[in-house]
């Protein structure tokens, strides 16, 4: 029986696996200059000591964090699984902190899709992708516009708050067991804020876990949020004052915030003018700054301690208050690890903790958006850090973690809430509802060669989820057109907040036209069929009438078109001769391929999906050759 809450599950990601065939596709891609961002003048170049953080001491077995592998996503309370095959995200030692994994049983296959999409975050995981998830495109996919949300933005606050009653108490305050401030509330429930890149774009999490656990958990989607945004948006230097990424310390016991086991680092100065900014020699005398470390609490005097920094880090207003800070540490005073402070209170459920890390964190974000305006109104003004980092990207690349987390923040809070609204279809008939997975998008996008300068057309889009992951991938010119109202509706929802998504965290996506429709009758795509260069068909259990149709649509595509399809429009094998090239799809030159699990939504299994390359010179060649032989018997006769 399906809830509100059915389109909340845990995260299950599949095993990649090599493809049995390979299809050579030459693509051109041009090499984008990135620009060269105004320089501050070094007179004022504001710099920041902050130390490294130093190795963690050994722990027991039972105590370290564990990576697992990942497990074949089940058919069971999904709408699709969560993307990224083959990474894998670091469980918390901890039982009870909100887990995104669980062994899986082989799920039936079915066309239908399963009962609700994982919204679990992707943590680590997706930010560790491997190659094979690196598209080979270059853009320029920044954006000038500043982060303004509007008024209809839908964040995770409002999505929560729909169905707090389904949410219970994760954290609480260890001091003060009748405080009833981290109680589920319908109005009075916690929340806390993180900044995003893009200026003045932020975001409310309200910090509750779900009953279930298999639905979606607003603490784990923040912190894997935090996180991509350290990772992809700042240097090292920049990432040290942070402290200490779950990568960095998966061996360390979670419990343990001491750095004073190790002789502590060299400190380095960090230039917080860009992204793209130098490393100073490291200073001798930070050396023989204090080992102790003010994350640890294992006295009260020590705990006040953190909280009274933590206090005077979450009054940051500028860059330069930041560096009065740095420099009080280089005299002496430990630094704090916000990260590993960070995780201890997830560990903990420690409530006040947790908030405060979260404040010190976002005044560090702050003091990288909005640095001071200068003195001198003839020097050049400081930009967003976080927003021109993205300038800096290899390539001008949306690293693949940045472009999962956008198709899934907008996915969690725009379709999934409204999962129910898919189901609404006639069995075995071609409007039963299935979605193709990022992961599986992503080897499209690859195999096609898709690029900026390129026309993608989804036919049956469903919720836009294709149309949107090729438009932000490669900045193409994108458009989707479905059937049924339901979906239709979804995708547009779904459209306004990805635009607004890609915003805050400062990329452009390329131009998405959405349709209701039917793909045989609507004049617009019968208008651009004729200039795509790439079409998707999910045509799984499309009716063979309706596939007949398509093949004669597709008479109009140009040369080179491709056409990818999870049933062929021509078999593989097919030979055109002289009894057959009246075929619409003699047209194609089909190539089978794999498709594995995870990357579908209806299946945990893999299947075959089919690349048809338009080709018209055999057709020509064979109407050449019949030519020739009616012109030869003509003249025989006429002897």
């Amino acid at each position: 029986m399906s809830t509100p809450f059915s389109f909340f599950s845990k995260s299950k990601l599949s095993k990649p696996g090599g493809s049995g065939t390979t299809v050579a596709v030459r693509t051109l891609v041009k090499r984008v200059s990135t620009p060269t961002p105004a320089k501050v003048p070094d007179e004022g170049r504001l710099k920041v000591i902050a130390r490294e953080d130093t190795p963690g001491s050994s722990v027991s077995s039972g105590s370290k964090r564990k990576s697992e592998a990942p497990a074949v996503p089940r058919a069971v309370k999904r709408l699709r699984p969560s993307p990224s095959p083959g990474v894998e995200a670091p469980s918390r030692a901890s039982s009870s902190v909100p887990s995104a994994r669980s062994s899986i049983p082989p799920a039936t296959s079915s066309i239908a899709p399963s009962s609700s999409r994982s919204l679990s975050p992707l943590t680590s995981a997706s930010d560790r992708a491997t190659p094979d998830n690196v598209l080979p495109v270059s853009r320029d996919c920044w954006t000038e516009e500043e982060g303004h949300l509007g008024p209809s933005f839908l964040g995770c606050e409002d999505v929560v708050k729909r169905l707090i009653k389904d949410y219970v108490p994760y954290f609480k305050n260890p001091n003060d067991p009748h405080d009833k401030s981290f109680h589920a509330h319908p109005t009075k429930y916690p929340v806390a804020e993180l900044e995003y890149p893009n200026s003045f774009a932020s975001e409310r999490f309200i910090l509750l876990e779900p009953r279930d656990k298999d639905h979606y958990n607003p603490i784990m989607c923040l912190e894997s949020t935090l996180y991509t945004i350290i990772r992809h948006y700042l240097t090292p230097e920049q990432q040290s004052l942070f402290g200490t990424l779950p990568d960095d310390s998966i061996k360390r016991n979670i419990d343990s915030d001491s750095d004073s086991e190790s002789a502590p680092r060299p400190r380095k100065a960090v230039a917080l003018d860009h992204p793209s900014s130098t490393v100073s020699t490291p200073s001798s005398s930070s050396s023989d700054a204090s080992q102790s470390s003010l994350s640890s609490l294992t006295s009260v005097s020590s705990a006040s301690s953190v909280f009274s920094t933590l206090s005077a880090v979450s009054s940051l207003t500028s860059i330069s208050d930041l560096e009065h800070l740095a420099e009080a540490h280089s005299f002496g005073l430990p630094s704090i690890n916000y990260l590993r402070l960070f995780r201890r209170a997830l560990h903990n459920h420690d409530g006040p903790l947790f908030l405060k890390v979260m404040n010190a964190i976002n005044a560090l974000f702050r003091a990288f958006k909005y640095p001071p305006l200068p003195d001198d109104i003839f020097d050049p003004i400081p930009t967003n850090v976080l927003r021109g980092a993205v300038r800096s990207w290899p390539n001008s690349q949306i690293p693949p973690p940045v472009l999962l987390r956008i198709v899934e923040e907008t996915y969690q809070r725009a379709v999934g809430p409204n999962v129910a609204e898919l189901r609404h279809y006639e069995a075995f008939s071609s409007e039963v509802y299935g979605e193709l997975l990022p992961p599986f998008v992503t080897e499209i996008i690859k195999t096609t060669g898709l690029e900026s300068k390129h026309l993608f057309l989804d036919l049956g889009s469903g919720v836009g989820n294709v149309v949107l992951q090729a438009s932000l991938a490669t900045g193409c010119r994108s458009y989707g057109i479905e059937l049924m109202a339901g979906p239709a509706k979804l995708a547009q929802i779904q459209l306004e907040q990805f635009r607004i998504r890609c915003n805050m965290w400062g990329v452009s996506m390329g131009a998405v036209e959405l349709e209701e429709g039917n793909m045989l009758v609507s004049q617009r795509t019968i208008d651009l069929i004729k200039d795509a260069d790439v079409i998707l068909v999910n045509n799984k259990v499309f009716l063979e009438s309706l596939n007949d149709e398509l093949r004669l649509k597709f008479l109009d595509l140009k040369d080179s078109a491709i056409v990818i399809s999870l049933n062929p429009f021509k078999p593989p094998t097919r030979k055109i001769n002289e009894r057959n090239k009246g075929d619409p799809g003699g047209i194609f030159k089909v190539t089978e391929k794999d498709y594995y699990a995870g990357s579908v939504s209806w299946s945990s299994y893999g299947g075959k999906y089919y690349l048809h390359r338009v080709d018209r010179r055999q057709l020509q060649s064979i109407e050449r050759e019949g030519s020739t032989t009616r012109s030869t018997r003509s003249s025989r006769s006429r002897r």
